[in-house]
């Protein structure tokens, strides 16, 4: 009898083969594919179900409205000579229009920042955003406007006065604009 409660102790203590963690020499199946016994409208309406699914956290981003996206594309003549490395196929801008670029973009922030201005009510809102607002008038052409007369002031007899002059001229006038455009749009109605 002592023999059998020995047992029974021993068998109830032992850990049961489900529970215990996989072995060493337990590998992933190579080759295994999730869409395996499946046709193509079947997967078609998986990735469909998963691209539907996913896509729920964010269907309130769906709604704003998107400007498109603007691509530049040089486009080659056939009899052209390419070269890898050649400049028709990097699609390389010129100093000139990068700068415009950036003009257009900073002029577009302005406009941005006068339409939030409009927007807001709150008095420190707007004083906020008149504060960004001259910042960035500071930092795109008042500081460039310093610097140019600060270079000029060092080094007087190597730069011709003319074109400091106009240098400074036209980043006054592309201040002017700026602010133009901030009072087009800050205090519409």
């Amino acid at each position: 009898m002592l023999e059998k409660e020995q047992i029974s102790y021993a068998v109830d203590g032992m850990i049961a083969k489900e529970d215990l963690p996989p072995g060493p020499g337990l590998r992933v199946l190579k080759g295994f594919s999730i869409y395996a016994g499946m046709d193509e409208d079947e997967i078609e309406a998986y990735l469909e179900f998963r691209h539907w699914y996913l896509r729920q956290d964010f269907w309130l981003l769906d709604l704003v409205p998107v400007k498109p996206f603007e691509i530049y594309c040089f486009e080659e003549p056939d009899d052209a000579i390419s070269f890898p490395f050649g400049s028709i196929g990097r699609g390389e801008f010129s100093p000139y229009q990068k700068y415009q670029y950036k003009i257009r973009k900073v002029m577009e922030r302005i406009q941005d920042l006068a339409q939030t201005f409009s927007c807001i009510s709150h008095e420190t809102g707007r004083k906020n955003i008149q504060k960004r607002y001259e910042n960035l008038l500071y930092k795109e052409f008042q500081s460039r406007i310093l610097s140019i007369v600060k270079q000029y002031d060092k080094y007087r007899q190597y730069m011709d006065f003319k074109a400091v002059k106009n240098r400074i001229a036209k980043q006054n006038m592309l201040q002017f604009e700026a602010k133009e455009v901030w009072n087009k749009h800050a205090y519409e109605e």
